[in-house]
């Protein structure tokens, strides 16, 4: 076989580094089979509909995206099904809104009721099912994950929960790569780089992508998609694949009426892009069209089905529709319905009853307990609740949605019987606390600030507390940390225990005495802290004699410990042993550090452990007390000479 010289599609134009991997990729695929029809859903969390603008200008941050826009039916008015990725990513895989397939929480691991999803049925007809995910929530424990073959969800590594939209490209590419004999596959791709604005997008040598941020993210997902589409061009199976281009949810970048990310039902999070590719022979011209009338993720599931022969699941409750004939170059007639967009996280986390959206042609309306209609064609930006002052649109939207109100009642509520509440709203002021506490970005003053803010509107709330102590342990503010306990009191054991424990801390870092309270901490936790100003001081007759004594409650700590007096003693073998665990143990507390921190900055939307940790650990406290000292050093460098 001779040479073929690479040249590369002209809307994309990729690094080096990216090229040597698109050569690659091309290497190793085998032309596809005449008239093969795979079809490829690209699901992208927290991407708006103001995202993509498939405008083509020179400062567009998506160009690539622009380029499938040009082949692409466009469907401006697109909405999601839920605020929350996995229930909305459901909705695409059965066609049913969550309160048919059961699916309303980022937790959720099973369909409820005779639910065949679409890579199930899809697998049953001979095709192969694929699905790479590029960060949680999207795991293989949760219910869209039935019925692929192959499901890739490794992204729990060093303390990271997601991977780069180029790094989940390429392990989709090789998932592709491996189906050797051709067979069309029905794969989805999910793209969760929107989830992390924190976290440095991959190439920092643009000022856009330098410090990360939803800019930058896009970006990224842009470069990526269009190095697929390059890849799937060059061996001839782009044209006769279906691809489809959506957003999970939207993202509420900017703060609306004090709700947070899940409590948020404005267009910001609901309105989502929806590109679709259609099947085509490679001289054929992409359609390159739009379409105004309203869809949302569930009439895409439906249509999906379609594409792929199928029938779909039972009869809707709702009014949905098979809009594949607009993928024809029909116009979709007229059709005036209520959309359903819902949130479970308030009921998920205890907070309140689920949140329900309906929108009817220009009106949003929240249904009950929540008090709020919105004529987004003369109100686009949501600001004017007309609900006590459109009498005539209120009794249009009541009528409307009635008849659908049952369909929504919470039977797997943790809500006692009957409760009907209003979301507190004190419970968004702590996820925009919460936000400011773990944003690498947000200065201390600021973030103290709205801890003394927070601990007013929630007296109660222990949590916030714990963020706080955290916070002035490692700014060293340990005046700022007394004026904090000096006031506190516990309001159970635990509580005590852990107050006790700081005051300890305080006491002996800093030589201040406060009010003694009538619970102690338990003696390990205390010793501890003592152990660790006096550790230094210690002879090798009293080391040899405390090596097997465990002072401290858990077991970081202790390992550290017993590894350092080891060293110490020269019992090289048994200190590499300790050493070892220790370090286990560290990186194990740090992962969990860091699952809380992105938890919280997601607004509670993940999956998460019971106990997530707040305030400092023993370990924090321990390691504060060694300041300068060799057991410090020993740790901080968490190497054996």
């Amino acid at each position: 076989m001779g040479k073929a010289r690479f040249n590369p599609p002209m809307d994309f134009r990729p690094a080096a580094t990216t090229i040597i991997s698109l050569i690659f990729f091309t290497g190793c695929f085998q032309a596809a089979p005449v008239g093969q029809k795979s079809v490829l859903v690209i699901v992208i969390p927290d991407f708006r509909a103001d995202d993509l603008t498939c405008s083509n200008s020179s400062d567009s941050l998506t160009p690539r995206l622009d380029a499938i826009c040009d082949e692409s039916v466009r469907f401006t008015h697109a909405y999601t099904s839920s605020a929350l990725a996995v229930p909305a990513m459901a909705s695409i895989l059965t066609g049913l809104y969550p309160v048919e397939n059961g699916v309303h929480r980022n937790d959720s691991s099973v369909y409820e009721g005779e639910v065949t999803p679409l890579p199930q049925w899809a697998r049953e007809k001979g095709l192969e099912t694929l699905l790479v995910s590029g960060g949680v929530p999207v795991l293989r424990k949760t219910a869209v994950a039935k019925g692929f073959s192959d499901f890739d969800d490794s992204v729990r590594v060093n303390g990271s929960y997601y991977r780069s939209a180029m790094e989940s490209v390429k392990k989709f590419l090789n998932l592709v790569e491996s189906q050797s004999d051709g067979t069309p596959f029905f794969g989805v791709l999910s793209l969760a780089d929107l989830e992390f604005p924190q976290i440095t997008s991959d190439n920092q040598s643009e000022t856009l992508r330098r410090e990360g941020g939803y800019n930058g993210k896009i970006q990224d997902i842009d470069e990526a998609v269009g190095f697929l589409r390059s890849v799937f061009r060059l061996q001839k199976i782009w044209d006769p694949m279906t691809v489809v281009i959506v957003g999970a949810a939207g993202s509420d970048r900017v703060e609306h009426d004090g709700l947070s990310t899940g409590l948020n039902l404005y267009d910001e999070v609901v309105h989502v892009p929806l590109l679709i590719k259609p099947s085509r022979k490679p001289r054929d011209q992409g359609p390159s069209w739009k379409v105004d009338e309203p869809v949302n993720l569930v009439d895409l599931g439906v249509t999906l089905f379609h594409i792929l022969g199928g029938t779909g699941n039972k009869q809707s409750l709702f009014p949905i529709r098979d809009f594949s004939e607009a993928l024809e170059g029909k116009d979709l007639a007229p059709q005036k319905r209520p959309l359903f967009v819902e949130s479970d996280l308030p009921s998920w986390r205890n907070w309140g009853p689920r949140l329900v959206m309906m929108r009817y042609g220009e009106w949003s309306f929240w249904a009950p307990p929540e008090e709020r209609i919105y004529n987004t064609y003369t109100d686009h930006m949501e600001t004017r609740n007309v609900f006590s002052l459109d009498f005539n649109a209120f009794n249009t939207l009541d009528g409307i949605w009635k008849p659908f109100a049952p369909n929504f009642s919470e039977t797997n509520s943790n809500l006692p019987p009957g409760a009907l509440k209003f979301v507190p709203i004190s419970i968004g002021e702590k996820l925009r606390g919460s936000k400011t506490f773990f944003s690498e970005d947000s200065p201390v003053p600021e973030k103290i600030s709205a801890f003394k803010d927070l601990e007013m509107r929630r007296p109660a709330d222990w949590q916030i507390l714990q963020w706080h102590v955290q916070l002035l342990v490692e700014s060293k503010d340990w005046a700022g940390l007394h004026e904090l306990l000096s006031h506190r009191s516990p309001l159970d054991s635990a509580q005590a225990a852990e107050l006790k424990l700081w005051q300890t801390f305080l006491h002996l870092k800093y030589h201040i005495k406060l009010k003694p309270q009538e619970a102690a901490a338990p003696p390990p936790a205390v010793n501890c802290l003592y152990l660790a100003v006096s550790l230094k001081r210690f002879s090798l007759e009293e080391l040899e004699s405390f090596q097997t004594e465990k002072a401290c409650p858990d077991r970081e700590t202790q390992d550290w410990v017993d590894s350092f007096l080891y060293y110490k003693l020269k019992r090289m073998k048994d200190a590499v042993a300790y050493f070892d665990m220790a370090r286990s143990q560290t990186e194990k507390r740090e992962d969990q550090t860091t699952f809380a921190k992105y938890f919280w900055l997601d607004g509670a939307t993940w999956d998460y452990l019971p106990a997530l940790p707040a305030g400092p650990s023993v370990f924090e406290l321990f390691t504060e007390l060694l300041s300068n000292s060799e057991l410090l050093d020993f740790i901080r460098k968490k190497q054996l000479p």
